[in-house]
Parts: structure tokens; C-alpha cells; sequence
């Protein structure tokens, strides 16, 4: 028997052996891939200084709070962790101290909707027998509705045909507008005229007077000149 239990301690002790030394194999080798968890963490920056000694240091975002340098990125990420769990549990305890007081209210406030529904339920009451005596009223009244339907439709046909004369109106007008404008842009056409004409007849005058000065200096010149006496 105790050679059994041996032999089955010692094929757990090799076992574990093996185990032991793949992780120590794979961790030197490979091992977790701090640097990407690094840059994954939310509000926090976590970044390596270029000067030597190279330290990994992280910063917060809000806050600016910096957690203490180190050789090795995993304190640094404990630090980081350490922080945000304790701003985890401030917020807790905050949420925590809200609890009272908003149990408190809602108490008050089931208290007050109890006496709201009791209130609801008298007024409902109330205008359940106003219901009933509006319903009959509107029996009674129902021949004075369908009278004064008629008078609206009526109404309302002399509305549409008003809305016609309106359009047709708005149209006479906008024909109106249109003719004011062509008139308009006739006169000033006939005004350019106007003053082309005026402008042509006052050259006109200014040419005759030239002539009628160049003549009136020929006649002097004439009447100036020596007549011959007709001896050789």
C-alpha cells in the first residue's frame, strides 16, 4: 500500500515538475504582454523615459496624478490599478451615501402617491357623473349640431368661392404689376428718346449758327474787297 501511495506521489511530484518548468519557460520566453496591457488601460497614460536610467512611469489623465517611476512596467501597472480600484471604491462610498436619504424619499413619495390616488379616484368619480349628464346634453343638443354643421358647410362654400375671387384678384394684379412695369420701362425708353432728339436738334442749332456766322464773314469780305475799275 505505501509502495502504491510512493509511487503515485511521485508521478504527481514529476508531473508537477514539468508543469513548473513549461511556465518558467514560457514566461522567459514569451510571457504576459505587459506593454499592450499597459497601453489598453483606460484613464491612464503609461510611458517610458528615453533618458537613462530608462523608468516606466504612468500618469492620469484626470487629475494628473503620476504614479512612482520604476525599472519594471508591472509595479507601475499595480500602481495604476491600486489607483483606479481606489477611485472605485470613493465612488462606491458616495453612491453608498446616497442610498439613505434616496430611500428616504422614496418613502415620502409613496406616501404622497397613496394620497394621490385616493384624491384621483374621488375626482374620477366626479367626472364620471359629469360624463353622464354631458352625454345627455349632447342627446338633447344633437339636432342643434347637425343645424349648425349645415350653416358651417354653407359657409364654407362661400369661403371657397371667395378664395376664387381672391386668386382670380391676385392674378389681375400681378397682370397689372407687370403692365406698370413695361410702362414703365417704355418711358424711360421714350425719355432716352427724348433726349437723343434733344440732344441731335441742339447740334443742329449749333451747326446753323456756324453757318450762318461763316456767311455773315464772307458777305463783310466781299463788301470789303476793291471793285475793279474796268481801265487797262
Amino acid at each position: 500500500m505505501k509502495t502504491s501511495v510512493g509511487k503515485v506521489l511521485s508521478v504527481v511530484t514529476a508531473v508537477a515538475s514539468v508543469i513548473f518548468l513549461g511556465s518558467v519557460m514560457i514566461a522567459s520566453m514569451g510571457g504576459h504582454n505587459w506593454v499592450a496591457e499597459a497601453q489598453s488601460v483606460e484613464g491612464f497614460s503609461v510611458t517610458q523615459t528615453d533618458a537613462a536610467p530608462r523608468k516606466w512611469t504612468a500618469t492620469q489623465h484626470v487629475g494628473g496624478a503620476n504614479i512612482p517611476p520604476n525599472d519594471a512596467i508591472e509595479p507601475v501597472l499595480l500602481g495604476v490599478y491600486d489607483a483606479k480600484l481606489k477611485a472605485a471604491e470613493a465612488r462606491k462610498q458616495s453612491f453608498e451615501s446616497q442610498i439613505a436619504p434616496l430611500e428616504q424619499a422614496i418613502s415620502v413619495s409613496k406616501s404622497v402617491i397613496e394620497t394621490d390616488l385616493k384624491a384621483l379616484k374621488d375626482e374620477s368619480d366626479e367626472l364620471a357623473a359629469l360624463l353622464a349628464d354631458t352625454e345627455s346634453e349632447i342627446a338633447a343638443t344633437a339636432e342643434q349640431v347637425e343645424a349648425k354643421a349645415e350653416e358651417v358647410r354653407k359657409v364654407e362654400l362661400q369661403i371657397q368661392s371667395r378664395r376664387e375671387d381672391v386668386v382670380r384678384l391676385l392674378r389681375q394684379v400681378e397682370e397689372i404689376r407687370s403692365d406698370r412695369f413695361r410702362i414703365g420701362v417704355v418711358r424711360q425708353q421714350l425719355q432716352d428718346l427724348i433726349q437723343q432728339i434733344d440732344r441731335s436738334i441742339e447740334r443742329s442749332a449749333n451747326r446753323q449758327r456756324q453757318l450762318q456766322q461763316r456767311g455773315q464773314g464772307q458777305d463783310s469780305v466781299q463788301r470789303a474787297a476793291p471793285v475793279p475799275s474796268g481801265k487797262s
